[in-house]
């Protein structure tokens, strides 16, 4: 999986609907330095657990489907 484009997304998301990352973080309940570390590691792509992407991604009203190519 490519996380740059689900940081794409995300950067998008905070852009169109808040402010500043300051009034997004405070809204999902984290500090705003833990959430630009969140979207340092998605622009990376350096390890960040499922779980955390998944949770970052509901937050914003996405959702991850998995299904097999073909």
């Amino acid at each position: 999986m490519n996380l740059e484009k689900i940081y794409n997304v995300i950067e998008n998301e905070i852009q169109e609907k808040y402010k500043t990352k300051v009034e997004c973080a405070k809204e999902m309940g984290i500090s705003r330095q833990r959430l630009n570390h969140i979207l340092n590691m998605l622009k990376t792509n350096s390890e960040i657990s499922f779980k955390r992407v998944e949770k970052t991604l509901n937050f914003f009203g996405y959702e991850i489907e998995i299904k097999k190519r073909g």
